[in-house]
């Protein structure tokens, strides 16, 4: 019987919408084949948006496709809601990431390179929009590059003040239309990318005068700003014999326009003989990385303005080596008795889900919504590892899905459901003879030696980047 139907003869869709509504996305695709009242139901529900707006609670991949196809073609994109309803336009996007997940699954993607003569790429962040860039060049001041994440062309350059030539980016951090860059000697700068101005800018003047900066890392979640300062002391403390680094915690407050409340520091936290190696967050904690020569953890502390302690995971018995957190998860490498492990951890209950084994040399590991991916060093070589992790309530291990080798030095990802964007750096020792002298030849031999920067950029796409569709 269709009850469904009958419903709606009796004027009940309210009833028929709430009965869909509880519908998964390919339930909901089926039941508008059933019949035209069906179809009819769940259109003037605005089911599909209703379901948008829950799924953009649990992961931001719909938002950043939404956002990518309405700037690869702003024309295009806006004849389209002219022409279709809100709902055909919401209900290609999940289509859209129906066809992603399946590029995933099977290695179907596409890559592109982009070179950067005579840079040097120190950090890599991205969001919905932008890339960011932490560069350095030869006899130059550090500089940031902002590029636009789907045109890749240049949208600004945050240059360091003359103060700051001696100096190194220490971190970077994007959120919304800013840009905050940190400084090693404790400042942070933070730009505004549509005005085009650094529109703030302070320093470590929390951190105790007998100590110094040497390293400062910033951290955001629900508008907490987190300034993380690595000091050493001066004088080294004889009395307890052991010259180490201690940590200052600040928090700042920023509005919802993205402009800061003032340059007050609501609470300061002073914790000495700390180091703090790393400091991720999402909309759910921070995670820190925290070490002393008694102690190696991650502390897990509220995303709010009380910053306050939750939980923490040991890890004195063993080598943390990275970590990483997205949507209320936690993964982990560490060395356990000469093997690097991988786990995934319930950051809520501190329990491991899975334990499964790296590959060696792993340095680096990222989480999204459905993949993890880990960076391995082999002799020149660098080795990205993507897995797929299976949903929590399953008790699957996570599949590996394919490799991606890049060469270089060194090599900074980043990466989501869209895209993942590799910088492999290259510094190679060029050397220029000099030229005859008076008409003779140089029987010295001499000669004039430089290092030649070089960035390479590999941007992984599953999805066509000159249209609006998948592969």
């Amino acid at each position: 019987m269709d009850f469904i139907t009958l419903l709606l003869k009796r004027h009940m869709d309210l009833i028929a919408q709430d009965i869909f509504s509880h519908l998964d996305l390919i339930s909901l695709m089926n039941c508008e084949l059933v019949c035209q009242n069906w179809n009819s139901a769940i259109k003037k529900g605005k089911l599909w948006k209703r379901l948008y707006c829950q799924e953009c609670h649990k992961s931001s991949l719909l938002p950043t496709l939404f956002q990518r196809r309405e700037a690869i073609n702003q024309w295009q994109w806006e004849a389209d809601r002219l022409v279709k309803s809100e709902e055909t336009l919401v209900k290609n996007l999940f289509k859209t990431r129906q066809i992603l997940k399946e590029n995933w699954a099977v290695g179907n993607f596409q890559t592109t390179t982009t070179t950067l003569t005579g840079l040097n790429v120190s950090h890599l962040k991205m969001d919905a929009n932008r890339i960011v860039f932490g560069v350095t060049k030869e006899f130059s001041r550090p500089f940031v590059n902002i590029w636009n994440r789907w045109t890749l062309e240049c949208e600004a350059v945050i240059i360091s003040p003359d103060s700051f030539i001696m100096t190194s980016i220490s971190d970077l951090l994007l959120w919304k239309n800013l840009v905050f860059c940190s400084y090693e000697d404790g400042n942070i700068i933070v730009w505004d990318v549509k005005a085009g101005r650094e529109c703030q800018s302070f320093n470590g003047e929390e951190v105790p005068s007998r100590e110094r900066v040497v390293s400062l890392k910033i951290q955001m979640a629900n508008g907490i700003l987190i300034s993380c300062f690595r000091t050493e002391p001066v004088y080294p403390d004889r009395e307890i014999g052991h010259d180490w680094d201690s940590t200052v915690f600040s928090l700042r407050r920023i509005s919802d326009d993205g402009q800061f409340f003032s340059n007050f520091v609501e609470r300061i936290e002073h914790i000495p003989y700390t180091t703090v190696c790393q400091i991720e967050s999402d909309s759910n904690f921070f995670a820190i990385f925290m070490k002393s020569f008694e102690f190696s953890k991650i502390q897990l502390r509220s995303a709010d303005r009380h910053f306050q302690f939750l939980h923490e995971l040991d890890f004195t018995n063993q080598n943390l080596v990275h970590f990483s957190c997205h949507s209320g998860r936690l993964a982990t490498v560490s060395t356990e008795e000469d093997v690097q492990k991988i786990k995934l951890w319930d950051p809520k209950t501190l329990k491991c889900k899975k334990t499964w084994p790296a590959l060696v040399g792993t340095v680096q590991v990222l989480l999204s919504s459905n993949h993890l991916v880990t960076c391995s060093h082999d002799d020149e070589k660098n080795s990205l590892t993507v897995w797929e992790i299976p949903a929590e309530t399953s008790e699957e291990f996570p599949s590996e899905l394919f490799q991606l080798q890049s060469e270089g030095d060194s090599t900074a990802f980043a990466f989501d459901e869209l895209q993942i964007l590799v910088v492999s750096n290259w510094n190679e020792l060029m050397r220029i003879p000099i030229p005859v002298i008076n008409g003779l030849p140089d029987l010295l031999n001499r000669h004039l030696e430089y290092n030649l920067l070089t960035a390479i950029l590999k941007i992984t796409h599953f999805f066509d980047p000159k249209k609006t569709e998948p592969l």
